[in-house]
């Protein structure tokens, strides 16, 4: 059992979370159409609940027992823990320990789930999504969340940028007054990139990048540059599917452009998915 963490973690330990953004409606839509058919409603029910839980005008000192959320949720240590690190591989949590004079307890950093344009354009959120659901659902949730701009095409852009529309005294643009640098201070900027999921490197069965380079130049007119642009897809194919280097190859110089000698990335993705549907 020590696998997850039952030495340290028991019902009778403490928890604490802390909001990192705020969840509103779009984000419930985007976590149940696209989270949870990869989290398994354990997990999703886990993630909402969390946020449910946020302190009002608790203290720290006053905190619950993971007892009540395994109680509520009707699972035990185990399941409880097997839930929380399918959220915090998906980016929704981040997991902390800590300890006070009441003893050990856990602090869970709440995150707001990726913009379906985020999500999309993730190669590994987008392509679990799509081995779980298929490809009928696939798509219609990808139609379901694509915006198209064509209806801006030949129009004329009118909007006010803000100092056209508010004034600000010209000392205080040239010179941010000291309690607004302050303020500004004690607030961070997310970055998005800490809640995206990425693959343990050191887990991966490395890659002859230099074998795959050469070859496409080779045999297929491909740049290195081009290459290493769309690195992030190979290795993720890779990972997911145990795909070698000649088998890369081969699926790379099927679904290259061979006009402008360039990797295709959506049709390098196909094809490696119906390779694998074929397989299974």
């Amino acid at each position: 059992m020590s696998n997850f963490e039952s030495d340290k973690f028991t019902p009778l330990v403490g928890y604490w979370c802390l909001p990192s953004g705020h969840l509103n409606d779009d984000d419930r839509h985007v976590l149940t159409d696209l989270y949870l058919p990869i989290l398994g409603t354990e997990a999703f029910s886990l993630y909402l609940l969390l946020w449910e839980k946020l302190p009002n005008k608790e203290v720290v000192t006053q905190r619950k027992s993971h007892a009540e959320l395994m109680s509520l949720l009707g699972i035990d240590l185990k399941r409880f823990y097997e839930a929380r690190i399918k959220t915090e591989a998906l980016g929704l949590i981040r997991t902390y320990q800590k300890k006070d004079s009441l003893g050990p307890y856990y602090i869970y950093q709440l995150f707001e789930p990726l913009s379906p344009d985020e999500f999309f354009k993730d190669d590994l959120m987008s392509i679990f999504l799509y081995e779980q659901v298929g490809e009928s659902k696939y798509h219609l949730l990808a139609d379901k969340y694509t915006h198209s701009d064509l209806i801006l095409q030949n129009s004329h852009e009118i909007t006010k940028d803000f100092l056209e529309v508010f004034q600000l005294s010209n000392s205080d643009l040239i010179n941010t007054p000291t309690e607004v640098k302050n303020t500004q201070d004690s607030f961070e900027i997310n970055n998005t990139d800490n809640k995206k999921p990425s693959l343990n490197e050191e887990e991966i069965p490395q890659l002859d990048w230099e074998l795959i380079s050469d070859r496409i130049q080779q045999l297929f007119r491909i740049h290195p540059d081009n290459l290493l642009e769309n690195q992030e897809l190979i290795l993720n194919l890779h990972a997911f599917y145990g795909l070698d280097e000649i088998t890369l190859i081969d699926l790379i110089g099927k679904t290259c452009d061979i006009v402008n000698n360039k990797i295709d990335p959506a049709r390098l993705k196909k094809a490696v998915q119906d390779r694998f549907e074929k397989e299974c």
